[in-house]
């Protein structure tokens, strides 16, 4: 009997097996996270983006004037924090009027951070997803670990006020 993995989600698992060339069929790593991704499913447009360099951060980092910037820094293996789903959901849906204009949600590969990101916002080397959020190009919140209710907290507390929009 081989080694059991466990896994924290679906689409952990699934990213697993993609990047390990285990699936049993072919697909596309986009067309594998879309069927695994709850938002796909229900036909909402996924909160989350996730990121391949860092630069592409940077440059969000660089918007966080005008965005208030939420980053899962994840590892390659585990893929991004589905646990944090319905937290964003609620925030979107309930809470924040205008969301995806004021809050933009980030997933990154922890091991793609440039160095000076790194000495920036230091992320712990286990497993755990690292969130870092901010606001005005600087890190105004860091939580270590999926915890739901202080990431929601950080978002509520720091979103830029809402703007209407001119009809």
């Amino acid at each position: 009997v081989g080694a059991v993995r466990l896994v924290e989600s679906v689409s952990s698992a699934s990213l697993f097996l993609w990047d390990s060339g285990a699936l049993p069929w072919e697909a596309d790593s986009q067309s594998l996270f879309d069927s695994f991704n709850m938002a796909g499913r229900r036909g909402d447009k996924p909160l989350m983006t996730v990121i391949d360099s860092a630069e592409v951060l940077q440059a969000a980092i660089d918007g966080s004037d005008e965005t208030l910037v939420v980053l899962d820094l994840f590892k390659g293996w585990t893929g991004y924090c589905s646990v944090m789903e319905p937290t964003y959901s609620r925030l979107a849906k309930l809470e924040i009027d205008d969301f995806e204009s004021r809050v933009k949600l980030l997933a990154m590969d922890k091991e793609l951070l440039s160095d000076s990101q790194r000495e920036m916002f230091p992320v712990n080397d286990g497993c755990k997803p690292s969130f870092v959020v901010f606001k005005h190009k600087v890190v105004i919140g860091k939580v270590q670990g999926a915890n739901g209710p202080e990431v929601a907290t950080l978002i509520s507390e720091n979103v830029f006020p809402f703007k209407a929009k001119d009809d």
